[in-house]
């Protein structure tokens, strides 16, 4: 009799695990990518070698992936940059570093922080991590990269990809789920082996 009550009492917390874990885990983090291409001036200094800054113009979407790949690429769509100091971060966050309006959805990034990953008189390359938003969207944390050259025109291009993890309440729900089955495991197990609890 217990055996048989177990096992439906088993399948009961199953249906209320997985018809509450959407409950608790409502987070919906962003995914996927989006890249750049446009032109850049470097600012705060006598050219791209000794720059501190840069400053934006004629940017588009060049590619997209995720929630992002409904918007048109590429160069179909306008993008803004907000103009920025790299060394140091100016203004510390750049909020919003982009932004892209379609379909009704915005999209942005705020920039919190930079790293030089190299820097010479004809390349830079930066990266660093920030915030994504989207409207229908939990903010979520992504990292980005810029890399622009003098070939040519001065040329850019930038990417932010979503580091979407695990939300911390999922993680809770989870937990919180784990320890009542791990007590009715338990006495599942001390009745097979005739020990009473």
């Amino acid at each position: 009799m217990f055996r048989k009550n177990s096992r439906g009492l088993l399948v009961r917390l199953a249906a209320i695990v997985v018809l509450a874990f959407p409950l608790g885990a409502s987070a919906v983090p962003i995914t996927g990518g989006i890249g750049f291409s446009g032109l850049f001036n470097p600012t705060g200094g006598t050219g791209l070698g000794d720059a501190t800054g840069i400053s934006f113009s004629n940017a588009f979407v060049a590619t997209t992936s995720g929630i992002y790949a409904g918007i048109p690429a590429p160069f179909a769509t306008v993008a803004n940059f907000t103009d920025f100091q790299f060394s140091p971060l100016a203004p510390d966050p750049v909020d919003p570093l982009w932004t892209v309006s379609f379909g009704g959805v915005d999209y942005s990034f705020s920039l919190e922080d930079v790293s030089v990953d190299f820097q010479d008189n004809n390349e830079l390359n930066l990266s660093g991590s920030g915030i994504l938003s989207a409207t229908g969207f939990d903010d979520t944390a992504g990292t980005w990269e810029f890399s622009g050259n003098t070939a040519g025109t001065i040329l850019f291009s930038f990417s932010s990809i979503s580091a979407a993890a695990a939300s911390e309440p999922g993680i809770l729900f989870l937990l919180a789920m784990g320890l009542p089955m791990l007590g009715v495991a338990r006495r599942i197990n001390n009745n097979k082996t005739g020990v009473r609890s």
